[in-house]
């Protein structure tokens, strides 16, 4: 923690959350991929923080925010705003930035570099290739089963990219499945 190198924190495949600690210093960082959200609301002079940003609403009955519930509807995209939740008091830790609460401080910062653009071919081999890492370390000899149930065609299009341990028995998924 003392040297900020908060990427060593989130190099390891897969999604989960990262919280910290050293003297009086706490670090939250959630996934990438959103899976495990971040979310927080000043408090006092600190913040609470929570994965779930229903409980941290209902610590003083904060309303919905309006205006990010409206662009959500009008717009179908998910990622709006990702600073903020859909309660007006609660806010969100977007991908890509970690919580840092300290005794006088609460800050939200990037630690995870911009990419450039790539093409979708680029694209698609750099997925692959993250997932066959991230499916090879959880490989021992078990059946590996995946969740299915993802939104639209990217859930099951990337979660049967490979999904057999054991004899190593591929089952890559066509272009029309992702």
């Amino acid at each position: 923690m003392e040297a900020g190198r908060w990427r060593a924190l989130t190099r390891w495949a897969g999604s989960y959350l990262v919280v910290a600690a050293r003297g009086g210093t706490t670090v939250v960082i959630g996934d990438l991929a959103g899976q495990y959200p971040v979310y927080w609301r000043p408090f006092g002079g600190g913040a609470w923080w929570s994965t779930a940003a229903g409980p941290l609403a209902r610590l003083d009955g904060s309303g919905v925010d309006r205006v990010l519930l409206a662009a959500r509807l009008a717009l179908g995209v998910h990622g709006i705003l990702p600073e903020r939740s859909l309660y007006a008091q609660v806010r969100r830790v977007p991908p890509g930035f970690l919580l840092c609460l300290t005794a006088d401080r609460v800050s939200v910062t990037r630690f995870e570099p911009d990419v450039d653009a790539v093409s979708m071919a680029e694209g698609a081999r750099g997925v692959a290739a993250a997932l066959e890492d991230a499916v090879a370390v959880r490989l021992d000899g078990r059946p590996v089963a995946a969740d299915l149930a993802g939104p639209g065609l990217h859930g099951p299009g990337l979660s049967c990219r490979r999904t057999w341990g054991g004899g190593g028995r591929r089952h890559p998924c066509r272009s029309a499945d992702a």
